[in-house]
């Protein structure tokens, strides 16, 4: 017999992870096209600017690389906490519609997020609809753990 524990969670937990992927590789492709290891460059501009080099310096080709290195980082900051958050939400037993709310909207937001990283000077629409929608899944996943994981205490202080 098998247990279905947080199907919900663990969907969108398996195509979230799936997108770091893809976020991973385009860090990688990034890397080979400018031929840096390791960080974003600015050590191979500040060592041009030592030897002298200041008429040969393109900061601009590392560009792509930063943005890639953000938004990699930017989703894995953010990844971890939503996951757990959600978990506990769904072994407390909130409602699936409400994991999929919080989840699908998360997801969404973390994509329009990246690209508005990518837009000019890294301040695109996207950017600012991910991140403020982010921050409301996040509220909202954070108040539903405190409830669910309460809710007959909470019950129980109310009068219910």
């Amino acid at each position: 017999m098998t247990i279905k524990l947080a199907a919900v969670t663990g969907t969108y937990m398996g195509i979230l992870g799936g997108y770091y992927l893809y976020l991973t590789l385009n860090v990688v492709k990034e890397r080979q096209k400018t031929q840096i290891a390791i960080g974003d460059g600015t050590s191979t501009i500040i060592q041009q600017l030592i030897d002298g080099k200041n008429e040969t310096i393109d900061h601009s080709r590392y560009q792509p690389l930063v943005i890639a290195i953000r938004a990699h980082g930017n989703f894995n900051e953010y990844i971890p906490l939503i996951g757990v958050l959600s978990l506990i939400n769904e072994l407390h037993g909130a409602p699936s519609g409400l994991i999929h709310l919080i989840l699908g909207s998360f997801t969404l937001a973390r994509i329009a997020h990246v690209h508005g990283l990518k837009e000019k000077h890294s301040v695109g629409l996207g950017r600012k609809v991910g991140a403020a929608s982010t921050f409301l899944t996040l509220g909202l996943a954070s108040i539903g753990s405190v409830y669910f994981s309460n809710k007959e205490s909470i019950h129980s202080l109310i009068g219910r």
